[in-house]
């Protein structure tokens, strides 16, 4: 069964196997059949595929040909199509407006170039190229007007503003709004031309550098001015010039008071003198020490360098100025020859100026003045500000400015030899009482000045071949600085002290060593007190010591002096018991010596100076110890002794008077001065012994109390003397409303109350003619008072010269005296708009009362007639007002007031008393005014007048 259904199934696989077989050869013959038909096909369309495929060729072909006839075509019409664009320039009125020019510009230079490749003949090419030329000379002029127009100098405020933060690196934080300043639409747009002008070959560095480079130089010459004015203005000479000019105008100075002035500065500087060389005292203050080496030219070499300094700041915001206007401008290739020669010509004014501030320290360093330092403050302004000047010329090299600073530089160690070397030739002489000379006063503020700027000068001096040796030799320094400027500082007073010693060759002996000892411990002292004795003490450590040994050597040498003067008071053997003559002569001599030594010596020691107080009264010790025990030991020994019948021709002084005489020098007694001088004022001042004795009697003992510094004599003169120069100086004063309540006596009332007689001056005759006159000028001595009162306290003082009383009661008096003069006079058409106070009512106001005299009578009445006589104060007002102005007038004998109202007034009272008179036939020819004609009339007439 099994083997039955397994041939079964073999069976119908067989079949099946069959029918495959069958189906896949039918298939194979219609496959067979479709490669047939295709092969067939596609031998039909391939021909089909070539022909449109050229045909596609073709029509490319033909599409690129048509463009490139129509690049080619726009290439010839180019020249026509834009040639009214071109030829009306750019619009640099903004940035889209000029890139439509640029563009048109790109499109003439592609075509040039177009036919500069493929048809250099053609005729169009000449049209492209004249065309091209024309826009870019135009974009170029058009880029020069907008850098002309958005170019402007600096002005000096705005450069001071940018000067002042020259500390900070940071320039973007200054503020240049103002002048110089450029919009941003013009700076874009100048940088798109620029762009395409060096895109084209054509940088504007030509432009750039013909505009800038004037405008930084103006702005520095303008920058120069200033600072020259303001150098100008705080000048010493031009201070007194516009105080001068001031005061002139203020009040005018007589030609005679001129004179006058000239003759008293005169006799008070040979008063001065003289007082000073017999007492070592001075009227007035007393001249600075370094006067004579020139303290406003000091401040002139200080300004010289102060103004190139600052010229410097200027050039280095004009740097970084020009640099932020370049960028963008031009190529960073072309920009630093471009700001080289921007800034040529203000790095050649800055060279000028600066080696100008350097010639006249030079000139300050030969005469040994302090402004020889000032170039050292401009060393260091220009090293400070050289990093910023770097920064602003990169990428441009610094080399302009650095030859300037290392110029500075070798002018600055130059004035420090020519320093030394003006030490050495310095021909001053020495004060005659032997103070401190200027020479050491100058070399101490050099010094001083010098360390302000330690750095600087150490860097300076550590280029020079000596100096460095000198440094070398001295080891455990660690500021190099500071001890270069130590070495420098020896080499000045090494110089100084040998210059110091020739110069007191010219000195006797005790004031030799007066000199030397002033000028030694005023070096030591002011070394100490700068700090300049420990910088000093790192190249010589010594030198403290040696100062003060110098100091006790002329100390010793100075008491050497009272050597003779012991001699004649030494004896070799004592005196017997019993004189004999010999012993008598011995003792005459001896006294008579002594006397005449001592005399010579202290006249002599009288004019000594001793400026440092310390140092004097060591000194006053030194001479009682040296000279007071031998003269009291030999005046007690022998004063007393019969060596003469009269002894006292030989025995003048006593030990308490050596005592004061030698306490008090050398310094001369300024009080025991005050003393004589107010004795000698008291006894003879007020005699008439000239016609002017002001000429001769020019200080008062108050004066010579106030120059001295000691107090007056405690008397009723002296009260005098001081109340009336207080008086004389405050009283007029603005210094209250209401000055009479506490300016209630003056001096002629002082002196009255003390008894004592006023200063026999000008100034003592007015207040006591014042006084007299406020008094009694008033009262009813007489009918005629005018024949006794002749000048009133302000003719008085118009006369004499001198300023009358600072109270209200003057200014009525000058008042009434302008008022009387000038108030009548014709000086305007409508005198009422000026004169609008009568001295009526400045007495009103001033409370004080009028001149007691017909005048201010009239005045008064004048004017309360004129206030109230048309008021309808009464229906009868005649039976009041009885008198008029002119009525008035003709009684007091005076003349009326000046006005218009006073004519009137006159005219009416001739009228009513002379118009009805028969003096002529035909008096209508004389009277042909009315009193109304002329009230109506009067303005018109007047007017006229005037």
């Amino acid at each position: 069964m099994k083997l039955k259904k397994e041939m079964t199934n073999i069976q119908e696989l067989k079949a099946a196997a069959n029918r495959s077989s069958s189906l896949a050869s039918d298939v194979c013959n219609v496959l067979g059949a479709c490669e047939q038909r295709l092969q067939q096909l596609e031998t039909a369309v391939l021909p089909l595929y070539g022909d449109t495929a050229r045909l596609q060729h073709i029509h490319q072909n033909m599409e690129r040909t048509v463009k490139s006839l129509d690049h080619v075509i726009n290439y010839y019409m180019v020249s026509r199509e834009l040639a009214d664009l071109i030829q009306a320039g750019p619009h640099t009125s903004s940035t889209e407006s000029l890139n439509i020019y640029l563009e048109a510009l790109d499109k003439l230079s592609e075509a040039q170039n177009y036919f500069n490749k493929n048809n250099p003949q053609s005729v169009e090419l000449e049209n492209i190229n004249q065309l091209y030329n024309t826009g870019v000379s135009k974009l170029e002029n058009a880029f020069e007007e907008l850098l002309s127009r958005n170019t402007r100098p600096l002005s000096p405020t705005t450069l001071m503003d940018m000067i002042a933060l020259e500390e900070d690196s940071s320039v973007d934080s200054v503020s240049i709004s103002g002048s110089g300043s450029t919009s941003g639409t013009a700076l874009e747009t100048m940088r798109a031309a620029a762009a395409w002008l060096s895109a084209a070959g054509r940088p504007p560095a030509g432009p750039l550098l013909a505009i800038r480079a004037p405008a930084a130089k103006s702005s520095f010459n303008a920058f120069k001015d200033y600072l020259r004015s303001r150098s100008m203005a705080a000048s010493p000479l031009m201070k007194s010039k516009n105080q001068l000019n001031r005061s002139d105008s203020t009040k005018k100075t007589s030609k005679l008071q001129k004179v006058l002035e000239k003759r008293a500065n005169k006799l008070m500087l040979k008063a001065s003198q003289t007082l000073e060389q017999s007492t070592g005292l001075a009227i007035g203050p007393r001249r600075s020490l370094n006067e004579t080496y020139g303290e406003e030219s000091c401040a002139a070499e200080e300004r010289e360098a102060e103004v190139a300094g600052s010229l410097a700041a200027c050039v280095c915001r004009l740097a970084r100025h020009e640099q932020r206007a370049a960028l963008g401008l031009v190529p960073l290739a072309r920009l630093p020859a471009l700001l080289a020669a921007t800034l040529r010509d203000c790095f050649a004014a800055l060279a000028a100026d600066v080696d100008r501030a350097c010639a006249r320290v030079h000139r300050a360093a030969a005469r040994c003045s302090g402004g020889a330092a000032a170039c050292w403050a401009l060393l260091a302004r220009l090293t400070r500000l050289q990093p910023d000047l770097q920064r602003a010329l990169h990428p441009a090299s610094p080399a302009p400015y650095l030859a300037i600073v290392q110029a500075c530089q070798q002018h600055c160690v130059r004035t420090l030899e020519e320093w030394i070397e003006g030490v050495k030739s310095d021909t001053a002489a020495g004060a005659v009482d032997g103070t401190v000379h200027q020479l050491a006063a100058a070399a101490l503020a050099y010094c001083h000045a010098l360390a302000a700027h330690m750095h600087t000068v150490g860097q300076a001096l550590s280029t020079e071949p000596s100096y460095v040796r000198a440094a070398s030799q001295i080891t455990g320094v660690q500021d190099r600085n500071a001890l270069m400027l130590a070495i420098y500082m020896r080499k000045v007073l090494a110089q100084l002290n040998l210059a110091l010693r020739t110069k007191s060759e010219q000195y006797p002996d005790a004031l030799k060593a007066i000199f030397l000892l002033n000028n030694t411990l005023y070096l030591l002292q002011g070394l100490q007190r700068s700090g300049l004795l420990d910088v000093l003490m790192l190249a010589e450590p010594e030198c403290e010591t040696s100062y003060r040994d110098m100091i006790q050597d002329y100390k010793n040498a100075y008491l050497q002096s009272w050597n003779k003067l012991l001699s004649h008071i030494a004896l070799d053997e004592p005196l017997p018991s019993k004189l004999r003559d010999k012993d008598r002569q011995l003792l005459k001599d001896k006294f008579a010596s002594f006397n005449r030594e001592w005399e010579e010596m202290t006249r002599a020691q009288r004019g000594y100076s001793v400026p440092d107080a310390e140092l004097r009264e060591a000194l006053k010790r030194d001479n009682k110890q040296a000279l007071l025990p031998a003269y009291t030991a030999f005046y007690d020994a022998h004063a007393a002794l019969p060596f003469s019948k009269h002894p006292e021709k030989y025995v003048k002084y006593t030990p308490v008077q050596v005592s004061h005489t030698t306490g008090c020098r050398p310094q001369g007694n300024k009080q025991a001065l005050l003393h004589a001088y107010t004795a000698f004022y008291d006894a003879h001042a007020a005699l008439p012994f000239s016609k002017h004795p002001e000429k001769y009697v020019k200080y008062t003992p108050v004066q010579v109390s106030h120059t001295t510094g000691c107090r007056p004599q405690g008397n009723k003169q002296a009260l005098l003397h001081a109340y009336t120069a207080f008086y004389d100086a405050h009283a007029a004063l603005p210094f209250s409303k209401h000055p009479e309540k506490y300016v209630k006596y003056t001096p002629v009332q002082v002196s009255h109350t003390t008894g004592c007689r006023p200063q026999g001056n000008k100034q003592a005759l007015l207040h006591a003619y014042t006084a007299f006159y406020d008094a009694h000028a008033a009262l009813p001595f007489s009918k005629h008072p005018e024949k006794y009162v002749k000048y009133t306290p302000v003719q008085v003082s118009h006369t004499t010269g001198c300023r009358p009383q600072g109270n209200k009661q003057a200014l009525l008096h000058a008042y009434t005296a302008f008022y009387d003069a000038h108030a009548a006079l014709p000086f305007s058409k409508h005198p009422e708009k000026y004169v609008k106070y009568t001295p009526v009512q400045v007495s009103h106001t001033t409370g004080c009362r009028p001149q007691g005299n017909k005048q201010a009578l009239l005045h008064a009445y004048t004017a309360f007639y004129d206030a109230h006589a048309a008021l309808p104060f009464s229906k009868h007002p005649e039976k009041y007002v009885k008198y008029t102005p002119v009525q008035v007038s003709h009684t007091t004998g005076c003349r009326p007031q000046g006005n218009k109202q006073a004519l009137l007034h006159a005219y009416t009272a001739f009228y009513d008393a002379h118009a009805a008179l028969p003096f002529s036939k035909h008096p209508e020819k004389y009277v042909k005014y009315t009193p109304v004609q002329i009230a109506t009339q009067l303005d018109g007439y007047f007017d006229e007048a005037a």
